[in-house]
């Protein structure tokens, strides 16, 4: 038996003995598909020598140093190579930090809008409005953020509800009212949301902190047309801040480094971008533990003529081997165009999961963005039914998926937080129209077994 604290304590995880490209190796030689891109976090494929070689000539430099007193130019390299496009310097980003996970990045982006609004003198400012069935991290303040039922239960006693305030989803299919219009069903939420300002006291409100894509609570959705300009318009009315999470949909998976890119043209990307956000996963490519926050120029400001300190501090903040990683996995991206890549194939990869899968009995939705899609399940189409959460169905598709050479990601919720079932497909940025290919094979393979195993 294993001596770690594993996430499941009744089984043990299988042990990988190497990666290459998007594969995992056993050490019986079993070969793994990784579709699963380690819960989105793989975007340059294992074992890729052009980033191993850097973070090799990186760890000879410089280990560490505290960032209290020293940078690197791994750290400064990656921060330029994010910030320094035009297009995001028009929009007002002015500052990134780094940090190791993306729960730690959330809680960062949290406290420096409380803070900035401290410094400011609105103090009252304590009051945070997020979404229901939404998830933002491990941590406590985190999980307060996050709306996931089934993570926060036997901790929610443990959360105040009167400072984290949550609105509806904006989940067309399984959220409006009958004989709701999509149109209809945003004017609603965008009403919802001005009430729970009203309701909080808008004076009272630091932000709107939301997932730009919804990932693994509901399943890869993305909010109807023009949610997010009109909360923004919402909070910009009433003085608070537009926080988006991106750890899993950003860096890149949906076909542009910032998800926020595919919710209008690049003409209105003001009235969408927000004022902080988050992002991590894919932009290290699990190289190295990295994740980070990008801030607005009106929230640096702040802090600088105010105390001049940002006050969530990490030991292992922008650690220069991780920022190496990152760099070298940016740089490979870029040069190999495969944010291109994405934008080419993703849609392949959603049109044959459709084609594929959708006319299989259990299978209810097929949907996503880019390199992120999801399979959503249900024992019954005519009348609607979700399996009973004890059948645990996205588990026994995703050991049979195993079984068969592939990772998926096995999810439960997307009904109501405890109902439902579906999985997440997040490959690697590099994969070719033949991995697609054998990604829905196996699955498809994968879910006519599973069917029999109930």
């Amino acid at each position: 038996m294993s001596k770690i604290l594993h996430r499941d304590l009744k089984k043990d995880p299988l042990l990988v003995s190497k990666g290459e490209g998007s594969y995992f190796y056993l050490p019986d030689s079993t070969k793994i598909l990784d579709a699963a891109g380690g819960a989105a976090v793989t975007s340059v494929g294992h074992s890729n020598k052009e980033v191993t070689d850097k973070i090799c000539d990186s760890i000879q430099n410089i280990q560490f140093v505290h960032s209290s007193l020293f940078t690197t130019d791994s750290a400064e390299k990656l921060a330029s190579t994010i910030l320094d496009d035009p297009k995001y310097q028009s929009l007002g980003f002015s500052k990134v930090a780094f940090y190791n996970s993306g729960s730690e990045a959330n809680e960062t982006a949290l406290k420096l809008a409380r803070q900035a609004f401290y410094e400011k003198g609105a103090l009252q400012r304590t009051k945070v409005i997020s979404r229901d069935l939404s998830y933002h991290g491990n941590t406590f303040g985190a999980m307060s953020l996050s709306g996931h039922k089934i993570r926060n239960k036997k901790f929610i006693d443990m959360q105040d509800p009167k400072t984290f305030l949550k609105v509806c989803p904006p989940f067309y299919r399984n959220f409006h009212i009958s004989g709701e219009t999509e149109e209809q069903f945003c004017d609603r939420l965008i009403k919802e949301l001005d009430d729970k300002f009203q309701e909080a006291g808008p004076e009272n409100v630091i932000c709107f902190f939301a997932e730009t894509m919804i990932g693994g609570t509901l399943g890869c959705v993305m909010p109807p047309k023009n949610y997010f300009e009109r909360a923004k318009e919402i909070c910009e009315k009433y003085g608070a801040l537009l926080i988006y999470d991106e750890i899993m949909c950003g860096s890149g998976r949906l076909g542009s480094f910032f998800a926020w890119e595919q919710l209008t043209d690049e003409d209105n990307w003001d009235k969408v971008s927000p004022h902080i956000s988050t992002f991590g996963k894919a932009i290290g490519s699990g190289y190295m533990p990295l994740s980070g926050v990008v801030v607005h120029k009106k929230v640096v400001d702040i802090l600088k003529e105010g105390s001049g300190l940002s006050l969530s501090r990490h030991t292992y903040q922008s650690h220069p081997v991780a920022c190496a990683a990152g760099l070298a996995v940016q740089e490979y991206i870029r040069s190999n165009n495969l944010l291109a890549n994405i934008r080419n194939l993703g849609p392949k990869l959603g049109d044959l999961l459709k084609q594929e899968l959708l006319g299989l009995e259990v299978v209810a939705d097929v949907r996503g963005h880019g390199f992120f899609w999801c399979v959503e399940f249900l024992k019954s189409k005519e009348p609607m039914e979700a399996f009973d959460p004890s059948v645990e169905f996205s588990e026994i598709v995703g050991d049979t998926c195993l079984a068969n050479g592939l990772t998926v990601i096995p999810c439960h919720g997307c009904v109501d937080g405890f109902l439902g079932d579906h999985i997440l497909i997040s490959p690697s940025f590099d994969i070719t129209e033949e991995i697609v290919t054998e990604i829905v094979t196996i699955l498809k393979k994968s879910v006519l077994e599973a069917m029999t195993k109930i």
